[in-house]
């Protein structure tokens, strides 16, 4: 399976906390590719993240 991923994080919050969350699917035999980038603030008041996924399984 291929997957990449989005992170925009508001300025201040914890790198290191997000990363202990996904560390695991980092180190795995297969890891995503992740992008990350802080930002003023998000759409959504008092939100701190924002996560965008994307999947895409090989045809056998």
């Amino acid at each position: 399976m291929l997957c990449s991923g989005t992170l925009l994080l508001v300025d201040g919050t914890d790198i290191k906390s997000v990363y202990g969350v996904i560390g695991p699917q980092l180190a795995s035999e297969s890891p995503p590719l992740v992008t990350a980038a802080f930002i003023a603030q998000l759409a959504m008041p008092g939100a701190l993240i924002e996560i965008s996924a994307v999947g895409a399984r090989l045809a056998d």
